[in-house]
């Protein structure tokens, strides 16, 4: 189920709930209309169920009430894991798969067809040899190293965007709190506080659950403001994740241009000492 399948489902129950039917009431009246499949025609994911049975398991009916029209408003979709700037990291991602694809079907190329070659014609003619040649072996085997590393970067960073949506709603693990950078985590966990507030999952006396009070004493919709606010640290999100991700990349992309040209200057060198030979 995408994330506009699971607003609208907030929303259906809610309009149940506000006309007076049960939680029960509401679940069979769904089931019966068959609209499990209007915006998506994928199951729920296991996250998606778990929230939704968080706000349908309070003890409260008001509180389930308020907690559905709280998550009516927020916009998941455009905010976790469907965000432009995941889809602008992902393409980037694949695209240095590609480069690096390139690079290890080159290097294995020249490792089983073209090195023998020249070792052969090295062997008798000694004065075309050269130290960047004699350390072609050793120098393949890193360049090994840097293409399995480039992949467990790409995958490692594709997972980190797939779990960013369980972290905010679920919080961050240990090994998360380890790799992720501050701003980007300071972010997350403003995030969660937000989501947990209509869940009662966050301590009457929390900074956050203090300002919402004030706001409700005012008179101000406490969806709407909860929804700006999610959608503001969403923003922020995504520009401490896509800056992020713009260091990783400079370093990734750094790394594979160096090991291409070295490899270049490896093919070449040969070349170019073998035409001085027969000048």
């Amino acid at each position: 189920m995408s994330w506009l399948q699971f607003h609208f489902k907030c929303r259906f129950y809610l309009q149940k709930l506000n006309q007076g039917a049960s939680i029960q009431q509401a679940a069979i009246t769904f089931e019966e209309a068959n609209l499990d499949e209007l915006y998506s025609e994928k199951e729920s994911s296991s996250l998606q169920k778990e929230l939704f049975r968080k706000i349908t398991s309070l003890v409260h009916n008001s509180d389930t009430i308020k907690a559905l029209k709280v998550f009516s408003s927020l916009n998941l979709s455009e905010s976790l894991t469907t965000s432009k700037t995941n889809k602008n990291i992902t393409e980037k991602l694949s695209y240095l798969e590609a480069i690096t694809a390139v690079f290890l079907v080159f290097i294995t190329i020249y490792k089983l067809f073209v090195y023998p070659v020249f070792f052969e014609l090295l062997q008798q003619y000694p004065s075309l040899s050269s130290q960047l040649f004699t350390l072609f072996p050793s120098m393949w085997f890193i360049g090994l190293t840097i293409a399995l590393f480039t992949f467990v970067f790409t995958f490692s960073y594709r997972k980190y965007l797939k779990n960013i949506d369980a972290v905010v709603i679920n919080q961050s693990s240990k090994a998360m709190k380890i790799f992720t950078p501050k701003n980007v985590l300071a972010e997350m966990q403003t995030l969660h506080q937000i989501i947990s507030l209509p869940l009662g999952s966050q301590q009457s006396d929390s900074l956050l659950n203090k300002k919402m009070n004030k706001i409700i004493e005012a008179g101000l919709d406490e969806s709407v403001e909860l929804s700006y606010l999610y959608q503001h640290h969403a923003e922020k999100l995504d520009a401490a994740i896509w800056k992020h991700a713009q260091r990783m990349f400079g370093f990734m992309y750094t790394l594979m241009t160096i090991s291409i040209g070295f490899y270049i200057m490896q093919v070449y060198e040969p070349i170019f000492k073998l035409g001085a030979l027969i000048e």
